[in-house]
C-alpha cells in the first residue's frame, strides 16, 4: 500500500479479506508483499505446506494456528 506500512494496512483490511477473499485489489497487495518475502527467502515455500494442515472447522482461529 502506498500510504502506510503493510502491517498497518493488513490490520485495517483483515476483516474485509476474511469476508471476501476474492477482492482483487486487496488480494493483489498481499500477493506482492508475499512474493517479495518469498524471493528474499525461498525456504519459506516449504512452510506453505503446513497451511494445508489447518482445520478451519476446529475452534481455533487461523491466527491461533499460526501462533501454535
Amino acid at each position: 500500500p502506498p500510504d502506510c506500512s503493510f502491517s498497518a494496512w493488513f490490520g485495517s483490511n483483515l476483516k474485509a479479506l476474511e469476508a471476501y477473499s476474492y477482492d482483487r485489489d486487496r488480494v493483489d497487495i498481499v500477493a506482492v508483499v508475499l512474493l517479495q518475502s518469498f524471493r528474499a527467502e525461498p525456504t519459506l515455500w516449504s512452510d506453505c505446506g503446513w497451511l494445508n494442515s489447518w482445520d478451519p472447522h476446529k475452534n481455533e482461529t487461523f491466527n491461533d494456528y499460526l501462533n501454535s
